[in-house]
């Protein structure tokens, strides 16, 4: 499957980077707001692949991270996201378009 490089969020270009291993150890998948860069590690800290939904789903938590950005919510301590949250969400939009691929072909 071929991943997408580009993506758009609220307005703003992010490139996606594919790489075996971020520098962080345990992190999957990281993204830089003001550089418009997300990061997609491919393989597990313990050196294995790392599975189409897997890869997915970091995509999608890492927008979510960018449009928790873009919308100013992380201006408000009360009201940003935080990892566990992102967390959930990015799970079940990921099962929410698996489980429905009618929805999906909609997107």
């Amino acid at each position: 499957m071929k991943y997408p490089k580009k993506i758009r969020i609220l307005g703003k270009e992010y490139q996606i980077k594919y790489v075996k291993h971020i520098e962080k150890g345990k992190v999957v998948a990281q993204h830089w707001y003001g550089e418009g860069i997300i990061k997609i590690a491919t393989i597990t800290s313990n050196n294995k692949k790392r599975c189409k939904d897997e890869i997915i789903t970091s995509i999608i938590h890492e927008s979510l991270h960018a449009i928790n950005n873009r919308t100013n919510l992380s201006e408000n301590k009360n009201t940003n996201l935080n990892e566990e949250q992102v967390t959930r969400l990015s799970t079940a939009i990921q099962a929410l378009l698996t489980d429905n691929p009618k929805l999906k072909k909609l997107l």
